[in-house]
Protein backbone atom coordinates (compact mmCIF):
# COMPACT_ATOMS: atom_id res chain seq x y z
CA UNK A 1 0.00 0.00 0.00
CA UNK A 2 1.08 3.19 -1.09
CA UNK A 3 2.06 6.04 1.31
CA UNK A 4 0.10 9.61 1.73
CA UNK A 5 3.11 10.59 0.45
CA UNK A 6 3.65 8.66 -2.42
CA UNK A 7 -0.11 9.31 -3.44
CA UNK A 8 0.63 12.69 -3.38
CA UNK A 9 3.71 12.76 -5.42
CA UNK A 10 1.74 10.74 -8.35
CA UNK A 11 -1.46 12.81 -8.08
CA UNK A 12 1.05 15.74 -8.53
CA UNK A 13 2.94 14.15 -11.55
CA UNK A 14 0.00 13.15 -12.74
CA UNK A 15 -2.06 16.67 -12.57
CA UNK A 16 1.24 18.14 -14.13
CA UNK A 17 1.05 15.63 -17.08
CA UNK A 18 -2.96 16.93 -18.14
CA UNK A 19 -1.45 20.47 -17.88
CA UNK A 20 1.24 20.14 -20.21
CA UNK A 21 -1.50 18.29 -22.33
CA UNK A 22 -4.01 20.28 -21.93
CA UNK A 23 -1.83 23.40 -22.75
CA UNK A 24 -0.51 21.55 -25.85
CA UNK A 25 -4.01 21.40 -27.19
CA UNK A 26 -4.95 24.94 -26.28
CA UNK A 27 -2.28 26.14 -27.94
CA UNK A 28 -3.28 23.93 -30.86
CA UNK A 29 -6.93 25.49 -30.87
CA UNK A 30 -5.35 29.07 -30.56
CA UNK A 31 -2.68 28.14 -33.60
CA UNK A 32 -6.35 27.28 -35.72
CA UNK A 33 -7.89 30.09 -34.21
CA UNK A 34 -5.41 32.77 -35.44
CA UNK A 35 -5.25 31.30 -39.08
CA UNK A 36 -8.76 31.89 -39.14
CA UNK A 37 -8.70 35.51 -39.30
CA UNK A 38 -9.44 36.68 -42.82
CA UNK A 39 -12.43 34.91 -42.63
CA UNK A 40 -15.84 35.94 -42.90
CA UNK A 41 -17.62 36.87 -39.53
CA UNK A 42 -20.18 33.69 -40.60
CA UNK A 43 -17.01 31.39 -41.51
CA UNK A 44 -15.08 32.60 -38.26
CA UNK A 45 -18.52 32.20 -35.80
CA UNK A 46 -18.92 28.16 -37.00
CA UNK A 47 -14.61 27.63 -36.62
CA UNK A 48 -15.47 29.11 -33.14
CA UNK A 49 -18.22 26.95 -32.50
CA UNK A 50 -16.27 23.79 -33.79
CA UNK A 51 -13.38 24.89 -32.12
CA UNK A 52 -15.57 25.40 -28.83
CA UNK A 53 -16.42 21.94 -29.12
CA UNK A 54 -13.50 20.29 -29.68
CA UNK A 55 -12.29 21.94 -26.81
CA UNK A 56 -15.57 20.72 -24.75
CA UNK A 57 -14.73 17.22 -26.05
CA UNK A 58 -11.23 17.11 -25.28
CA UNK A 59 -11.43 18.29 -22.02
CA UNK A 60 -14.29 15.50 -21.48
CA UNK A 61 -11.11 13.31 -21.25
CA UNK A 62 -8.90 15.29 -19.62
CA UNK A 63 -11.81 16.49 -16.98
CA UNK A 64 -14.27 19.24 -15.84
CA UNK A 65 -11.93 21.63 -14.79
CA UNK A 66 -10.02 21.66 -18.03
CA UNK A 67 -13.13 22.52 -20.07
CA UNK A 68 -13.41 26.12 -18.44
CA UNK A 69 -9.40 26.76 -18.93
CA UNK A 70 -10.16 25.74 -22.51
CA UNK A 71 -13.38 27.43 -23.67
CA UNK A 72 -12.02 30.33 -21.94
CA UNK A 73 -8.31 30.90 -23.24
CA UNK A 74 -11.18 30.34 -26.81
CA UNK A 75 -13.37 33.52 -25.64
CA UNK A 76 -10.15 35.34 -24.78
CA UNK A 77 -8.73 34.73 -28.48
CA UNK A 78 -12.17 35.96 -29.96
CA UNK A 79 -12.20 39.36 -28.18
CA UNK A 80 -8.41 39.95 -28.68
CA UNK A 81 -9.23 38.89 -32.43
CA UNK A 82 -12.09 40.64 -33.17
CA UNK A 83 -11.09 44.16 -32.95
CA UNK A 84 -13.64 46.76 -31.15
CA UNK A 85 -16.58 45.83 -28.21
CA UNK A 86 -18.34 42.57 -28.40
CA UNK A 87 -21.72 42.22 -27.66
CA UNK A 88 -22.40 39.83 -25.18
CA UNK A 89 -23.24 35.80 -26.47
CA UNK A 90 -26.33 34.37 -25.07
CA UNK A 91 -23.91 32.37 -22.64
CA UNK A 92 -22.46 35.74 -20.80
CA UNK A 93 -24.49 38.05 -18.58
CA UNK A 94 -22.79 41.90 -18.41
CA UNK A 95 -23.45 44.22 -16.09
CA UNK A 96 -20.60 46.57 -16.89
CA UNK A 97 -17.77 46.40 -15.68
CA UNK A 98 -18.58 42.74 -14.93
CA UNK A 99 -18.72 39.90 -17.43
CA UNK A 100 -20.30 36.60 -16.23
CA UNK A 101 -19.93 33.43 -18.51
CA UNK A 102 -22.72 31.14 -17.86
CA UNK A 103 -20.75 27.80 -20.01
CA UNK A 104 -17.62 27.86 -18.31
CA UNK A 105 -18.62 28.95 -15.05
CA UNK A 106 -15.72 32.48 -14.95
CA UNK A 107 -16.16 36.32 -13.77
CA UNK A 108 -14.05 39.33 -15.31
CA UNK A 109 -14.17 42.70 -14.22
CA UNK A 110 -12.63 45.30 -16.57
CA UNK A 111 -11.32 41.90 -18.46
CA UNK A 112 -9.46 40.65 -15.44
CA UNK A 113 -10.48 36.65 -14.23
CA UNK A 114 -11.70 36.88 -10.63
CA UNK A 115 -11.55 33.37 -9.12
CA UNK A 116 -14.79 31.68 -7.44
CA UNK A 117 -16.00 29.21 -5.31
CA UNK A 118 -19.05 27.54 -6.88
CA UNK A 119 -21.34 29.58 -4.21
CA UNK A 120 -20.27 32.38 -4.85
CA UNK A 121 -20.65 31.77 -8.78
CA UNK A 122 -24.06 30.73 -8.04
CA UNK A 123 -25.05 33.83 -5.37
CA UNK A 124 -23.25 36.26 -8.19
CA UNK A 125 -25.12 34.23 -11.09
CA UNK A 126 -28.62 34.89 -9.03
CA UNK A 127 -27.84 38.63 -8.47
CA UNK A 128 -26.81 39.90 -12.25
CA UNK A 129 -29.93 37.26 -13.44
CA UNK A 130 -32.16 39.81 -11.04
CA UNK A 131 -29.99 43.68 -11.15
CA UNK A 132 -31.80 45.84 -8.99
CA UNK A 133 -34.11 43.41 -7.27
CA UNK A 134 -34.07 43.24 -3.09
CA UNK A 135 -33.58 39.82 -2.24
CA UNK A 136 -33.78 38.33 0.90
CA UNK A 137 -31.56 35.94 2.93
CA UNK A 138 -34.25 33.22 2.82
CA UNK A 139 -34.58 33.99 -1.48
CA UNK A 140 -30.93 34.00 -1.67
CA UNK A 141 -30.46 30.56 0.47
CA UNK A 142 -33.36 28.71 -1.42
CA UNK A 143 -31.76 29.89 -4.46
CA UNK A 144 -28.18 28.79 -3.64
CA UNK A 145 -28.18 26.38 -1.22
CA UNK A 146 -31.85 24.47 -2.62
CA UNK A 147 -35.20 23.76 -0.34
CA UNK A 148 -33.22 21.21 2.02
CA UNK A 149 -30.12 22.95 3.54
CA UNK A 150 -30.88 23.33 7.23
CA UNK A 151 -28.00 25.46 8.47
CA UNK A 152 -28.63 29.29 9.52
CA UNK A 153 -29.36 32.56 7.43
CA UNK A 154 -25.96 33.82 8.34
CA UNK A 155 -24.42 31.54 5.53
CA UNK A 156 -25.43 34.40 3.29
CA UNK A 157 -23.99 37.34 5.31
CA UNK A 158 -20.29 35.62 5.42
CA UNK A 159 -20.74 34.19 1.75
CA UNK A 160 -21.95 37.87 0.53
CA UNK A 161 -19.04 39.33 2.76
CA UNK A 162 -16.65 36.62 0.53
CA UNK A 163 -17.77 37.74 -2.43
CA UNK A 164 -17.35 41.63 -1.94
CA UNK A 165 -13.93 41.30 -1.05
CA UNK A 166 -13.46 39.46 -4.30
CA UNK A 167 -15.53 41.98 -6.21
CA UNK A 168 -15.54 45.12 -4.43
CA UNK A 169 -12.76 48.31 -4.59
CA UNK A 170 -13.88 48.75 -1.20
CA UNK A 171 -15.88 46.50 0.44
CA UNK A 172 -16.87 48.36 3.56
CA UNK A 173 -18.78 50.28 1.05
CA UNK A 174 -20.40 48.36 -1.85
CA UNK A 175 -20.81 49.33 -4.80
CA UNK A 176 -22.29 46.87 -6.73
CA UNK A 177 -23.14 43.95 -4.36
CA UNK A 178 -25.39 46.34 -1.92
CA UNK A 179 -27.56 45.85 1.54
CA UNK A 180 -31.21 46.60 2.01
CA UNK A 181 -31.54 46.87 5.24
CA UNK A 182 -33.88 44.94 7.57
CA UNK A 183 -34.35 42.78 4.07
CA UNK A 184 -31.31 41.42 2.25
CA UNK A 185 -29.13 42.33 -0.42
CA UNK A 186 -29.90 43.70 -4.14
CA UNK A 187 -27.33 44.25 -7.04
CA UNK A 188 -26.62 47.53 -7.23
CA UNK A 189 -28.01 50.71 -6.28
Amino acid sequence: MPTIIECITQAEAKGAELKKQAAARAKEITDDAEARRGETIKEAHDAGRAMIQRAKDEAEKQGAALAAELTARVDALFRRTGGGEEEASPDEIVEAPFRLNTRNRTLEKNGQRIKLTQVEYNIIKLFMENPGKAMSREDILKAVWGDDFSGELKTVDVNIRRLRLKIEADPTEPEFLTTVWGFGYKWGY
